[in-house]
C-alpha cells in the first residue's frame, strides 16, 4: 500500500500520517477527545476497540504504551492500521486483531482500554454523511453496542483497570449510562462533555431529526440556527 494520500493527524501532541479509506471511520472530534480523556499511556498494555485506521492505537504506542491491541470488525480497517502503524514506526507495539467487539477475543490483562464503540442510532447513523454504511450501527435507539460493550470490557481489564468511552446524544444516552453504572458502579465518572454541530448535511432531515428526539431516541439542542449534538466522555475502572 503507498503512502501517498496519507493524511496528517495531530493526536495527543503526536503528528501522525494515516491512510484512510471511505469504508472505515476517519479519524473525527471523538477521536481526540478520547485520548486526552486517558490517564499516562507510559508503561501500560492498552486495547484501542474500535480501531478505525488506527489514530488512537499509533498515539498510544507513541506516548509509551509498552503494547497495543487494536480491534475493529471491519477488514479494511483493521489492514489500515497494520499499515498506519508502521507507517509512523509503532508496528512493532501495534497487534491488530479482528473482531466483533469483544467476541472474538480471548479473556485479557490490559491496564487500558479505549473504547469507541459510542453506539448510534440506526436512522441517524444511515442519515450520516460520515458513518460508513457497513459498519454496523447500535441498533433501534444507539445502545445495543455500547452496552455490549460496556457488559464485557472487565474480563479484558486487570484489577484496576480503566475503560474510557464515550456516550453520544444520538442515542439514549441515560439507558448507555444506567448500564455503566450497574456494571461498574461507583468508579464511573464523566471525565468531559462536549457540544458538537451537527454537519450541515444532517438540515435536510431536521424535520426528522426532531421527531427523533420527541421519541426519545436522541437528543440535542439549537444554538441560534444551530443544532449541537453532545459527545460526554467517561471512565470506569474495574475492582
Amino acid at each position: 500500500m503507498p503512502d501517498t494520500g496519507a493524511i496528517p493527524l495531530k493526536i495527543g501532541g503526536h503528528q501522525l500520517r494515516l491512510m484512510c479509506s471511505p469504508t472505515v471511520f476517519a479519524p473525527n472530534t471523538t477521536t481526540n477527545v478520547l485520548f486526552d480523556a486517558a490517564p499516562s499511556m507510559k508503561g501500560l498494555k492498552v486495547m484501542d476497540m474500535g480501531c478505525g485506521t488506527g489514530p488512537i492505537a499509533i498515539a498510544s504506542a507513541l506516548a509509551g504504551a509498552v503494547a497495543v491491541t487494536a480491534v475493529d470488525v471491519m477488514p479494511e480497517a483493521c489492514r489500515l492500521t497494520q499499515h498506519n502503524a508502521r507507517m509512523n514506526g509503532v508496528g512493532d507495539r501495534v497487534c491488530v486483531l479482528r473482531s466483533f467487539a469483544f467476541r472474538n477475543l480471548p479473556p485479557g490483562a490490559f491496564d487500558l482500554i479505549i473504547s469507541d464503540i459510542s453506539g448510534m442510532a440506526d436512522e441517524v447513523a444511515r442519515l450520516s454523511p460520515w458513518y460508513p454504511s457497513p459498519i454496523p450501527t447500535g441498533g433501534g435507539d444507539g445502545t445495543e453496542l455500547a452496552i455490549e460493550v460496556l457488559q464485557h470490557a472487565s474480563a479484558h481489564l486487570r484489577p484496576g483497570g480503566r475503560l474510557i468511552f464515550p456516550i453520544l446524544s444520538l442515542s439514549k444516552m441515560a439507558t448507555i449510562e444506567s448500564a455503566a453504572r450497574h456494571t461498574f458502579g461507583p468508579t464511573l465518572t464523566k471525565i468531559t462533555e462536549r457540544s458538537i454541530p451537527f454537519h450541515p448535511q444532517f438540515y435536510a432531515h431536521r424535520e426528522r431529526l426532531e421527531a427523533l428526539r420527541s421519541e426519545g431516541v436522541i437528543d440535542f439542542t439549537a444554538r441560534g440556527s444551530r443544532l449541537c449534538w453532545t459527545l460526554a466522555v467517561y471512565a470506569a475502572q474495574k475492582p
